[in-house]
């Protein structure tokens, strides 16, 4: 009734004006009335969207993207849309019905599950403005692992996209995993040369492979006691990332053949490292990716980088391999770097050995002549591109192998024929005794302790006797007296367990 005599009073109010006035001012005030009318429905309406909008069942609608922290996984898209959710990440796409199980306007909050594992999902708005739509949204998602029943938890924030409640490209996701991986550059790493390091009895792998899209593969492998597996990614047929896993045990044993798994694969990686810096660099890796804050570990070497990832929760040990020439190591802000450790050599120079490239006269106690005969050298590089250098006689019964650097060799290995004389055998032998103990930096006493000299005397006659190794710690090295069929051998080494 009230709303009906204010209409009455207004046809009142221009009938007024229609008796006092002219035609002209009548519509005038129609219009100025009309416009009015119209303001306060537009006002009404956008009042109305307003309250509709803020609302935050209405506020997840959308298109939403979880940027992924790893740098090999693509992000996260979401197409919410009323009662179901298209997920679209890691190669697969994936439809979640949900339904509201709380909202809090006042609060800018909503929680919602999903019917797929009964999983909870909370969103956290900022306060409703017309621009807060494209801003982020922080979410915290809540659900029972299936394996153990322990609860899982996360958070993440998510960048509002656009308003699509379905991706237009029901590919999606297999085109945001060729995009990641084909910007990325391939690992210089064989990985049939790395199956067939790893590929042994001694560790029994099961290779499979796996099509994310029909450009991106996963290969992977897991050895028969399950304390190593391997990961390869390929984007048409180039590697572009792979990474070696150690699951721990309580077990030396187990310990041991992980290491040297992780060997045989730098090996590969890095196949002008030296297996003693590799197994150096590995054995203080392992304790350092379990002590550092964020349990992770870089290092660059040659344009590809190594990074080391600790999980608590599995107790596994991770070495993945990438290879990026736009990166260095100072982008990798905030990870602690784990430095390769540097060239080891016995501290003999490679020209001391290469004495042995001329005839060498002696006399002997009896007054009879003797002479030492030459070898001859040839340097080259090994299967892995390192220096070696070769020497024989010209009956090739005396054979000299010594490895590494010019300055400071690797190692060096003398093999004498069983049908060289004894005679021969000796000279020879003491020779290399002298180059080991008179020519090696590593002792730093001088003159030479008699106690090597003695120690050589007692090995040498042993090894005439018994056949028996005789070893001894010499200096920083290793020398080792030995017979193996059909060769007797003199060898120097680093001493890998020194302090």
């Amino acid at each position: 009734m009230a709303r009906k005599n204010h209409f009455g009073a207004i046809l009142s109010f221009f009938s007024t004006v229609d008796i006092a006035g002219n035609a002209m001012e009548r519509g005038k005030l129609v219009r100025k009335f009309l416009f009015i009318i119209v303001c306060m429905m537009y006002c009404f309406l956008l009042v109305a969207c307003s309250n509709s909008a803020s609302k935050p069942e209405n506020r997840i609608l959308g298109h939403w993207i979880e940027k992924s922290k790893d740098p090999d996984i693509p992000d996260t898209h979401y197409f919410i849309a009323k009662d179901i959710v298209t997920w679209v990440g890691e190669g697969k796409n994936s439809e979640i019905k949900y339904e509201i199980v709380e909202t809090k306007p006042e609060n800018n909050w909503i929680k919602i599950k999903y019917d797929a594992g009964g999983g909870l999902r909370e969103f956290h708005f900022p306060p409703y403005s017309e621009q807060s739509q494209t801003e982020s949204v922080k979410t915290s998602f809540e659900m029972n692992n299936f394996l153990t029943g322990e609860p899982v938890v996360g958070e993440s924030t998510w960048e509002y996209a656009d308003n699509k409640q379905k991706p237009d490209d029901p590919e999606m996701a297999a085109a945001l995993v060729d995009q990641l991986y084909s910007t990325k550059e391939t690992v210089n790493i064989s990985l049939t040369e790395m199956k067939k390091q790893l590929g042994t009895d001694f560790y029994n792998f099961t290779w499979n492979e796996e099509a994310i899209t029909p450009n991106t593969k996963v290969i992977s492998a897991r050895d028969l006691d399950g304390l190593l597996s391997v990961k390869a990614i390929t984007y048409n047929q180039q590697l572009k990332k792979v990474s070696l896993t150690y699951y721990q045990k309580n077990d030396s044993k187990a310990a041991m053949k992980s290491m040297i798994g992780f060997i045989a694969f730098l090996q590969t990686a890095m196949p002008d490292v030296y297996y003693e810096e590799h197994l150096q660099w590995i054995t203080k890796s392992f304790k350092q990716v379990q002590e550092v804050e964020g349990k992770a570990g870089h290092v660059s070497y040659k344009g590809q980088h190594y990074d080391w990832k600790y999980d608590d929760e599995l107790k596994a040990i991770e070495l993945s391999v990438i290879h990026d020439k736009s990166k260095t190591e100072d982008e990798k802000s905030g990870i602690p770097t784990f430095p390769l450790t540097p060239y080891q050599g016995i501290g003999i120079t490679r020209s001391v050995f290469e004495l042995f490239d001329k005839d060498v006269e002696y006399t002997l106690t009896d007054g009879s002549p003797y002479i030492r005969r030459k070898m001859i050298f040839l340097k080259e590089k090994d299967e892995k591109g390192r220096p070696v250098m070769t020497g024989k006689t010209a009956r090739n019964d005396v054979i000299l192998t010594v490895t590494g650097r010019d300055d400071n060799v690797k190692s060096a290995k003398m093999q004498i024929h069983k049908k060289v004389s004894e005679l021969d055998l000796d000279i020879y032998f003491d020779r290399m005794w002298k180059i080991a103990s008179f020519y090696n930096s590593t002792i730093k006493e001088r003159p030479i302790p008699d106690k090597y000299t003695k120690w050589y005397e007692q090995a040498f006659e042993e090894l005439l006797e018994k056949n028996t190794t005789q070893e001894a710690v010499v200096g920083d090295n290793i020398v080792t007296l030995s017979y193996e069929e059909p060769y007797y051998e003199f060898q120097i080494f680093i001493n890998l367990n020194k302090e």
